[in-house]
């Protein structure tokens, strides 16, 4: 069994859906709407008491603007050059001096006498400075002063107070800053002159001095010196390159067969080319003459020697020609080191002429600030004379506080509006924790769910005025078409499936676990069912402790159970027949001392005996199981109980608690009728669309059948007839 902290069920069981179910919300919104509509009115009406019964305070507002400055004018105490502060900055600083202490000094001073409540205070000043809202607008500069009073005047004259209280105490300050600020300026001007002469002087010698005249460092003749000395180096490296591949591919020359040597120099130099070209015609005039001339002809003998001293020569040339090769290569790289010391020279020259322009620079800048610092020694004396004079003004009042003519608070519509939201929301925190807090069975799942238990049945609402003379232990007999008594019906239909066919009656025990529950009601309708469907019914009422009437069943208090279990009567004189016909009625009789033994005696098991042959069907009315122990005594007898629970009423635990107590007692439990469950009959009817048949049976005051909303079906013989029995299904 699951079960949540507390003793509390889950509403939500292991094996439903835990998705948000919108038709539960509104079940549960329409079952606790008095409680929901009652915490609402509540909150409304809490928050228009609060509206009506508090007090008027009035709002006066008062606009001051604050311009941006620079306090540097303003500090003879310290070097006033040194750091100046942002326009922003200084625009905070003052809203924050509005709040100074100072200036509620003041502003107490003009209306103390109007604020006794603060007057009287230790810290009146403190209060006052709590009290007043002061906020500033960034991008106008503009500072709104704000005082709430009940008194509008005084409200606004506090207001008033505040912002001459501030330009008071910025006046104050003013004075004694520029007190001493024109002498000390006075005595600094001729200072920042001689500055300026001094600076300008040493800057014009120094020029004169070094011949640095411009601020271009490409004018210096070691700078141009030193350019070129870059491109030569530049060319010098291209030649060197160059020389030493020419150098490289000769020397390679020398390893290859003398044909190859000879035509690669060929075409470097002109005298090996020429050599080979008479050295080649030559070989070729030999060849002609090798094949008609024997070997060692004088002729041939002189061309080998005219061959021979051409290759010597041709051999000397290819020395010169490495020697003149590595000599230029040679010439380049002595080049190169001359350029190397003059480079080192130049850019030495060049590293002197940049300290120099440096320094010049840096005396310019000297320059510069001397002249700077005059202008403003000169303009902080002009500034200091207006601010003397009151010329200039830090700040000045835009707009002065008037006496609210409504009051700003309470807002009536706003107080409403929010009691309103806030009370709904209140109002459905306490519904859905009212259906969170409530344990009872409210469903078939939840019977099963928790106590479990099937449901064989579903009973709505049955009220007085929905059977005559209030009688609803027989409303399936003055109701048949209802849906209440289709209900009992599909109940019998269950009954018949849940217990196996056999020989004898079926006696079925209805109980429940507290009283109130309907177990009465639910016993007469089933009986009654029962007997329509054809069968020989007894029902029998052995709650001796609290007896019930069956007037709707034709059936006379007088003698009963309690005076046939004590001998003072007969089977015969208490049994009676009642409507339908097929039923009988056992009543309880009169209360006796001892219901538990009676019932627990030979007698009582005799009745049942006698019972058993003489009817199909018997229904036990009996005690709650949970109240006394008459129950599970009379559970012995019967074929199994059937466990009535009051939808909406009746604690899961209790339900829970019946059925182990009757399952103690060897009693097999059926199942349990959810009594009075029209919501949850509608929650099913809109999710499966029953709600055809509960248009269908519906009936007037006067207890004629009338058929409302039928969706063009047309009326049967049964109902033109008036027979108020149902054709069994």
């Amino acid at each position: 069994m699951n079960e949540s902290p507390g003793g509390l069920p889950p509403r939500i069981g292991p094996g439903e859906k835990s998705g948000f179910d919108l038709r539960d919300w509104l079940r549960t919104l329409r079952k606790r709407y008095r409680l929901i509509l009652a915490v609402w009115i509540a909150a409304v009406a809490a928050g228009a008491v609060y509206t009506i019964r508090a007090r008027k305070i009035y709002r006066a507002s008062g606009r001051l603007v604050i311009w941006g400055e620079r306090v540097r004018v303003f500090a003879p105490y310290a070097d006033p050059f040194v750091e100046e502060w942002r326009p922003y900055d200084w625009w905070q600083t003052q809203i924050k001096l509005v709040r100074a202490r100072p200036v509620m000094e003041r502003a107490m001073k003009k209306v103390g006498h109007m604020l006794p409540e603060l007057r009287d205070l230790r810290d009146g000043e403190g209060a006052l400075l709590n009290a007043v809202d002061i906020r500033g607008e960034r991008d106008n500069r503009v500072v709104t002063v704000s005082f709430e009073h009940p008194d509008a005047a005084v409200a606004a004259e506090v207001v008033n107070a505040v912002m001459e209280g501030y330009l008071e105490e910025q006046k104050s300050w003013r004075e004694k800053t520029v007190e001493g600020t024109e002498d000390w300026l006075a005595g600094e001007i001729p200072k920042a002159r001689e500055a300026v002469r001094k600076a300008e002087e040493t800057l014009r010698d120094f020029q004169n001095k070094h011949g640095i005249f411009s601020a271009d460092p490409s004018q210096i003749p070691a700078w141009i010196a030193l350019q070129s000395i870059s491109r030569r180096e530049a060319e010098l490296v291209i030649e060197k390159n160059r020389a030493e591949a020419a150098l490289k591919r000769f020397e390679e020359g020398l390893r290859v067969p003398q044909g190859s040597i000879a035509a690669k120099a060929a075409k470097e130099d002109p005298r090996l080319l020429d050599n080979e070209r008479s050295l080649q015609e030559l070989r070729m005039k030999r060849l002609a003459l090798s094949s008609s001339l024997a070997e060692g002809h004088f002729e041939l003998r002189g061309l080998d020697k005219q061959i021979a001293v051409l290759e010597a020569r041709r051999g000397e040339i290819l020395a010169e020609l490495a020697r003149e090769m590595r000599e230029e290569a040679r010439r380049i790289e002595l080049e190169l080191a001359d350029l190397k010391e003059e480079r080192a020279k130049r850019e030495r020259e060049v590293e002197r002429y940049t300290g120099l322009f440096l320094e010049s620079e840096r005396l310019k800048s000297e320059v510069k600030h001397a002249r700077d610092r005059y202008e403003e020694v000169a303009t902080g004396r002009f500034r200091s004379g207006l601010t003397s004079r009151g010329l200039f003004e830090p700040a000045r009042v835009v707009e002065r506080a008037v006496p609210p003519a409504a009051p700003f608070r309470p807002r009536p519509a706003q107080n409403i509006t929010i009691s309103a939201i806030l009370g709904l929301f209140l109002a459905l925190a306490a519904a859905f924790l009212a259906e969170r807090l409530d344990d009872s069975v409210r469903s078939a799942e939840e019977l099963t769910e928790y106590a479990g238990l099937t449901a064989i049945g579903m009973i709505p609402h049955i009220g007085d005025e929905d059977v005559p003379g209030g009688q609803k232990m027989a409303v399936s007999l003055s109701r048949p078409r209802s849906q209440a008594a289709e209900a009992f019906r599909m109940i019998r239909a269950n009954l018949d499936l849940a217990l196996p066919a056999g020989e004898g009656a079926f006696v079925y025990l209805t109980t429940s676990a507290l009283p109130s529950e309907g177990k009465t009601t639910v016993a007469g309708n089933l009986a009654a069912v029962e007997a329509l469907g054809g069968k020989r019914v007894l029902l029998i009422d052995s709650d001796l402790r609290h007896p019930s009437s069956y007037d709707a069943f034709g059936i006379a208090d007088g003698m009963g159970l309690s005076h046939y279990l004590s001998g003072a009567a007969s089977l015969e004189q208490i049994v009676q027949s009642g409507k339908p016909d097929g039923l009988d009625v056992i009543p309880a009789g009169t209360v006796p001392p001892n219901p538990a033994e009676l019932v627990g005696g030979r007698s009582f098991d005799d009745l049942i005996a006698w019972a058993r042959q003489r009817y199909h069907v018997v229904f036990l009315d009996s005690p709650p199981v949970l109240s006394v122990a008459d129950p599970l005594v009379i559970s012995r007898l019967v074929d199994g109980a059937i466990l009535v629970v009051h939808a909406g009423r009746t604690g899961w635990m209790a339900v829970r608690k019946a059925k182990e107590t009757l399952e103690m007692g060897k009693t097999k439990v059926i199942g349990a009728v959810l009594n009075d469950s029209s919501a949850e009959i509608k929650r099913y009817e809109g999710r499966y669309g029953y709600g055809y048949y509960r248009n269908y049976y519906y009936y007037g005051e006067r207890g004629e059948k009338s058929e409302r909303r039928r969706r063009e079906r047309p009326e049967s013989a049964d109902a033109e007839s008036g027979d108020p029995r149902e054709p069994q299904t």
